[in-house]
């Protein structure tokens, strides 16, 4: 039993370590991307968001109805689900071109969805996100 803590207790680091990766990684994209001055919203960009799964859907909408910025606790709270599970889900979201901001208060970091895309997602749907998701 000594031995299952001990692995659980690096295993748990490791995911902590790799979390943290991944948000320097977030970081450096969105860096990279307004250095190289590419707009995500480009149409041409669009076509190319890959459909979500369900779950991606479900975490989307939890975004995408916020008024203000939302820590990955809050949606983990919300959602009824474990926070690095969230972050995978956020991180899948970014990967399938889905404009994800994240801003740090308090060094937190706070996400939300960029506001042109929200309202493009208002007005034309291009995720096609039925109301029965909302559910």
């Amino acid at each position: 039993t000594n031995e299952i803590q001990t692995n659980f207790e690096y295993l748990y680091k490791l995911d902590n370590k790799i979390t943290k990766l991944n948000e320097r990684i977030d970081e450096i994209h969105l860096i990279l991307s307004k250095l190289t001055g590419k707009k995500i919203l480009k149409k041409s960009k669009l076509v190319n968001i890959d459909p979500l799964t369900t779950k991606e859907k479900s975490v989307f909408m939890n975004l995408y109805t916020e008024q203000a910025p939302i820590t990955y606790s809050d949606i983990a709270k919300k959602m009824k689900m474990p926070i690095p599970l969230i972050r995978e889900y956020i991180t899948n979201l970014l990967e399938k071109g889905i404009p994800i901001q994240k801003i740090y208060k308090n060094t937190r970091p706070y996400i939300f969805l960029e506001p042109k895309f929200k309202n493009l997602q208002a007005k034309k749907n291009i995720l096609k996100i039925e109301q029965k998701v909302l559910v």
